[in-house]
This record gives C-alpha cells, sequence and structure tokens, in this order.
C-alpha cells in the first residue's frame, strides 16, 4: 500500500462527469469501488454551477465534494461561443472567464503538482491541459463522442494522448437488473429539456392513465398528479434505478444516455439537440435506431400528440423493439473504464 508521501496525483477534469466517474471508480477515487486501490491521490477540476450563468450546482459538484477520498477543486471558466452575435454579451462575459479559469488552473497545477491529467473534454478541462502542458505534465483525453469536440481538438494540439475506446459505463448502471414495469421514464439530462418537458406536460394525464411517468425535469414545474413523478435531478443511483424498470425511455441523445439505454436493452424515444456539436446526438441516434431498438424524434416535428403517438406505437409492438435488446448492448464496450485506468496506470508507472 503507497504511503501518503508516495501517492501518484491524478488531475481529473472535464464536462463529461458520467465517464469520469466511472473511471474514477476504477482507480479508487469513488467509495462505490469494492477494492479502493490506495495508490493515487485524486483531485476533480470542475465547475461550480451547471451553467456559467446559472446559480444551480453542477451535479458532480454536488456528489464529489464531500467525498473523503476525493478533493474537488473549483474553477470558473467560459467558452468559445460558436454563434457570437446571438447574444454578444453573454459571449463577451464567456470570453472574459477564459483567463480567469486559466489562471485558476495554473495555481490548482503549481500548488499540488500532479502526475498526470486525466481529461474528459469540454470547455471546463481547456484551461487545466493548458497549465499541465506550461508545467510538462502528461495528459491523456478521453473523446467520449464520434466526432472530436471542439475542447477535444484544441486539447490535442496540446500534446495530448487522445483515447477512443468508447463510452465507460457508471457502476450503478453495470450492476443494474433491467426489468419492465409499466413505467416512463423521461429524462432531457441533468439540466431537463424545455421543449421536451412542454411536449410532455400537454400529454402527462393521457401518459398517466396508462403509466406510472418518472421525469427528470431540471427546474421546470409540471403539476403533480397520480402516477407522476417530477423531479428536478436524479442521482447516479436514482438514475440506473430509473432507467432498470423503465418499460419506454425518452430521452435526448447524448453519448451517456445512449450508451446506458443501448446497455440495459431499452425501447426508446430519442429527441437530439439539434445544434450539438457535428450533430452528434443524431449520430448517436441513429447509430442506435439502426439495431431497431429505438425511434429517433426530431425536436422540429416534436409536439405532444406526436410523441404520444411513437409511445403508442412502441408500446402496442413492445417484443418486435426488445427483441434487438442483444444487438444493441453489442455497441457498448463494457470494459471501457478498465481499458482508460490502464493507460493511465501505464503513464503513471
Amino acid at each position: 500500500m503507497a504511503t501518503k508521501s508516495n501517492l501518484k496525483r491524478i488531475f481529473v477534469t472535464g464536462g463529461h462527469y458520467t465517464p469520469a466517474k466511472a473511471v474514477m471508480d476504477k482507480l479508487g477515487g469513488e467509495p462505490a469501488s469494492p477494492a479502493k486501490r490506495g495508490e493515487y491521490e485524486i483531485f476533480y477540476v470542475g465547475r461550480r454551477y451547471a451553467m456559467e450563468d446559472s446559480k444551480a450546482l453542477a451535479l458532480e459538484y454536488q456528489e464529489l465534494r464531500n467525498l473523503s477520498n476525493l478533493r474537488y477543486l473549483s474553477i470558473t471558466t467560459g467558452r468559445l461561443q460558436r454563434k457570437f452575435f446571438v447574444n454578444v454579451g453573454q459571449s463577451i462575459k464567456a470570453l472574459l472567464k477564459i483567463p480567469v479559469g486559466f489562471l485558476q488552473a495554473c495555481w490548482w497545477v503549481i500548488w499540488f503538482r500532479p502526475n498526470l491529467v486525466l481529461s474528459f473534454g469540454g470547455y471546463v478541462a481547456v484551461p487545466v491541459v493548458l497549465a499541465a502542458w506550461l508545467w510538462d505534465i502528461p495528459v491523456l483525453t478521453h473523446e467520449q463522442t464520434q466526432t472530436i469536440g471542439l475542447a477535444n481538438r484544441i486539447i490535442r494540439l496540446l500534446g495530448a494522448k487522445v483515447l477512443d475506446v468508447g463510452n465507460p459505463l457508471r457502476p450503478e448502471i453495470l450492476t443494474a437488473k433491467p426489468s419492465a414495469t409499466n413505467t416512463i421514464f423521461i429524462t432531457g439530462g441533468n439540466q431537463g429539456a424545455v421543449v421536451i418537458n412542454q411536449a410532455v406536460e400537454k400529454i402527462i394525464d393521457k401518459l398517466t392513465k396508462k403509466y406510472f411517468v418518472i421525469h427528470q425535469t431540471g427546474d421546470y414545474e409540471i403539476k403533480k398528479i397520480k402516477n407522476y413523478l417530477p423531479q428536478k435531478f436524479f442521482n447516479g443511483s436514482e438514475m440506473a434505478n430509473n432507467l432498470a424498470k423503465a418499460k419506454i425511455v425518452i430521452s435526448r441523445a447524448g453519448a451517456n444516455i445512449v450508451s446506458e439505454i443501448a446497455y440495459l436493452g431499452k425501447p426508446a424515444v430519442l429527441i437530439p439537440i439539434p445544434w450539438s456539436g457535428g450533430n452528434e446526438q443524431f449520430k448517436n441516434a441513429q447509430k442506435l435506431a439502426g439495431t431497431g431498438l429505438v425511434e429517433i424524434l426530431e425536436q422540429k416535428n416534436l409536439t405532444g400528440e406526436r410523441l404520444l403517438e411513437i409511445v403508442n406505437k412502441i408500446d402496442r409492438s413492445y417484443k418486435s423493439y426488445v427483441i434487438h435488446a442483444a444487438d444493441a448492448g453489442k455497441l457498448v464496450d463494457t470494459d471501457a473504464a478498465k481499458k482508460i485506468a490502464g493507460e493511465v496506470e501505464k503513464l503513471l508507472r
């Protein structure tokens, strides 16, 4: 067992928290790990707030800040706005935050001198990786999407080794026992999705006549009625439980949720974000739809009535969807987190 004086220090950073959490579990930085390796001192360098102009706490900050075997280091930074002139004021504020985040990242790097930075992309990771590059600290970065994101394109220019080994699944998903209760689970991501919430609100009375509906709403409020459980957000264990027991899932099409739906073999209605970089969410949805497990509903066609039609279609032909669960499962690499942890160990050895 390594002593405190010779522990290897790892900075984990980035905007894709779910795969980061899965890898930290393999490295022993998350208490769910059955056998903590004790070889590493792990720091998570991340945001405090979920959105740049929001006071809602980020999920990673809420879940990690009080862990005894991991230290959370906050930075405040901004992202490069793809459409600068859509909201000039917000774009300028974001630009001004970028040097602030860089100086904070430099401070943390100088103070703690990590042996390695493990990045999971996103705008939060860029200043941390740049600071590591200046102090000649090796960087590994994981790309979870089919099209490399802007942040990882910048990070790659700084000499980081890019890992494309599939999307790590969180431990709660890997240990979940899928069932098919008469439940619909709706999620628009940690912050909810207003357009999905609005469509659901119009048909919630009809849905709850047939199903129990669990809905991750973000800050959007919908009336509470019988057979309906709205909640701002769910933690990792709750998400896994909701997905495992759902008969049908209604969701965005981010890489994490698509991997989890595929692994659990859940028929779903996927509503990709139309402005995701490189149309990434639509590509994720297409790949899974190719197995026959899910239906795609583009946001431009999203209405309550259309959403209800597709849910009823899946319900009527349910067996013809679940028969493709095994094919969908083949899209998921269950060893992805282990492979990334192995690369970390190789570099630190």
